[in-house]
């Protein structure tokens, strides 16, 4: 539903193209680059249910994931040193994340039991009646975040305003009555 709503017309087919490898847990190769590919970490994207704790798994130690050309001669061999994440695509699509558990409202509720007293939970501004953002094909995001941001900084805007207001008469020397006082607090 999410799909048509923003791609009428379909999504293109090079971004599904490849679906066989999206949950395969064998590291990436760009260039010299070995990247890990953990989709464990996002199962939530595939509708698949998230374990939590996340188990911390090495696999590219970290030697090679530090490969780079800096002081390297110009034609340093990679290929040996590479050969083996090079190879291990041929299997990619069996060497996969085994979870085919659906993503559940009741899980989710428990993972966020789990993570919320391990991290800073963000207040944010969520509109009333969101506007659904029509895609165009010069948009690279979704703009309408960027309108809930704009409010939240006129409103800090304000804020500071009144507080500057505030400080300025009392710098001055003039007392703030309780009404007053009552009004900027209000607006705060």
């Amino acid at each position: 539903q999410a799909i048509t709503a923003r791609a009428p017309l379909g999504l293109c087919t090079l971004c599904t193209r490849d679906q066989a490898y999206w949950l395969t847990k064998v590291p990436l190769v760009f260039d010299i680059f070995v990247e890990p590919h953990c989709p464990q970490r996002v199962m939530r994207q595939f509708g698949l249910r998230q374990v939590f704790p996340m188990p911390i798994q090495v696999v590219v130690p970290r030697d090679v994931h530090r490969y780079n050309r800096r002081g390297q001669a110009a034609g340093a061999q990679w290929y040996p040193r590479l050969q083996r994440y090079v190879e291990d695509w041929l299997l990619a699509t069996e060497d996969v994340v085994d979870e085919f558990r659906a993503h559940t409202e009741e899980h989710y509720l428990a993972y966020l039991r789990w993570y919320q007293p391990r991290t800073r939970i963000r207040v944010t501004f969520t509109p009333g009646d969101p506007q659904p953002h029509v895609a165009a094909t010069t948009d690279t995001y979704p703009t309408h975040r960027d309108q809930d941001y704009f409010r939240a900084a006129d409103a800090a805007r304000q804020i500071q305003g009144d507080v500057n207001a505030a400080f300025g008469r009392l710098d001055t020397g003039i007392v703030l009555t309780a009404d007053e006082q009552r009004t900027t607090f209000g607006r705060i």
